[in-house]
């Protein structure tokens, strides 16, 4: 792989850093990775070829390159971090035998010193970033060089609908204003870009190896704004297995000139909710739904999807559901559980075992017992009635279950 013709254009009100990747081992055409955002931050970016090495490094560890090249010098701390990542990639994912992408680019000499040292985030809206923020808040002085005062907000990351971004953004850029940092959309393709062809490959590639990749990629961009970046573990350490986003592999994508910090992994997803709870300020602002259909409904979540009950359940188990409107209802059923719920993993399990008891204290027994069958259903447990029902609509067409209405009805 080269990474070459490294260039910035000015496009409608927006700045956009561009590089051409050329595969050489694989079978893929040239591709344009670019990261974009408004020109009133047009001094704070540069084409940083570190920038681009992190965005390539795990692609081509993926498909199979034996090299990337780069005709600039990138930063030797940053080399040697990526091959410890590669490294904790092939340890998970490959046969140990497999062999290293070679990194074939000069080691900067020289680093440019800053004036000031500036800390941002990764600004989603959801229970995890907003946690990062809270406890920056605590523990922080809003003079010490760690402070957050700037969210970034990555558009072709979990957002490829525009619409959907842009209702987000309006909501985050409010919620900035209030708690003093400064909202910067980011637009890339880097992930939409690679392995695309495949959205199942694609997706599980993303989560494995990519994730915490993607987005420190798109912070390398500000060196000239920023010295740190926070990215917001999603998943609490006792139930935490090899991921893209992982506190073993985030902080090796830190430059000389920026470091990159993994937050939260001590916390479980009912400790984060705990601990907003005395930040009420964020609870109108939650957005935790990938749906691009909940700004239709006028709302930032949709209310119907898994990650809108589980957090809606949490928040109803510690008495919260009903002093925010970013859900579209104050309740949760035992159906919307039914509906909705797969447990796939044993972070999805922890989150949902941790709900049983608050839920029983407020008399819900109702929750607890869809919970329950979902985690029994996880287990392998199913009850009989779900056993039967399956084989009725695979080998009778539903027809049993019509005949029951029917005797009921009778």
């Amino acid at each position: 792989m080269k990474i070459e013709n490294f260039r910035l254009e000015n496009r409608e009100k927006k700045v956009r850093l561009s590089a051409t990747v050329k595969w050489e081992d694989c079978e893929r055409p040239v591709e344009e990775l670019y990261f974009e955002t408004r020109e009133e931050f047009s001094d704070d970016i540069s084409c940083n070829p570190n920038a681009f090495l992190i965005a390539c490094v795990a692609p081509a560890m993926y498909l199979g390159e034996k090299r990337i090249f780069l005709d600039s010098e990138v930063c030797p701390e940053l080399k040697n971090g990526l091959v410890n990542v590669m490294q904790w990639f092939r340890h998970w994912w490959y046969n140990p035998d497999r062999e290293l992408v070679k990194i074939e680019a000069k080691s900067m000499k020289q680093t440019n010193p800053k004036n000031v040292q500036r800390a941002a985030v990764f600004y989603s809206g959801g229970i995890d970033s907003f946690t990062t923020i809270y406890l920056n808040r605590l523990t922080y002085p809003s003079e010490h060089p760690g402070y957050i005062k700037d969210g970034l907000h990555v558009y072709g990351l979990e957002h490829d609908d525009i619409e959907t971004f842009d209702y987000l953004g309006n909501s985050l850029s409010k919620f900035a204003d209030k708690i003093g940092i400064i909202y910067i959309p980011v637009y890339t393709n880097i992930y939409l870009n690679h392995m695309a062809e495949d959205s199942k490959n694609n997706y599980d590639f993303f989560h494995n190896q990519y994730q915490s990749a993607s987005i420190a990629a798109v912070a390398h961009i500000f060196t000239r704004r920023l010295s740190y970046a926070s990215t917001s573990s999603g998943t609490h350490l006792r139930v935490m297995r090899p991921t893209g986003c992982h506190p073993l592999i985030d902080h090796n994508y830190s430059s000389y000139d920026l470091r990159i910090q993994q937050r939260g992994v001590h916390l479980s997803r009912l400790e984060k909710v705990r601990l907003l709870s005395n930040w009420s300020i964020a609870l109108p602002y939650i957005r935790v739904c990938n749906r691009s259909m909940a700004h239709w409904l006028n709302t930032l979540n949709c209310g119907r999807c898994e990650k809108c009950i589980c957090t809606m359940l949490e928040l109803l188990a510690l008495k919260l559901l009903d002093r925010t409107d970013a859900f579209p209802r104050h309740d949760v059923s035992g159906n919307d559980i039914r509906e909705a719920v797969v447990i796939q993993n044993r972070f999805m399990e922890d989150c949902y075992i941790e709900l049983l008891s608050p839920l029983a204290e407020q008399g819900r027994l109702d929750l607890v017992k869809a919970i329950k069958e979902k985690i029994g259903f996880y287990h392998g447990k199913v009850p009989l009635r779900h056993r039967i029902g399956k084989m009725d609509r695979r080998f009778l067409n539903g027809n049993l279950k019509k005949l029951m209405r029917m005797v009921i009805a009778k």
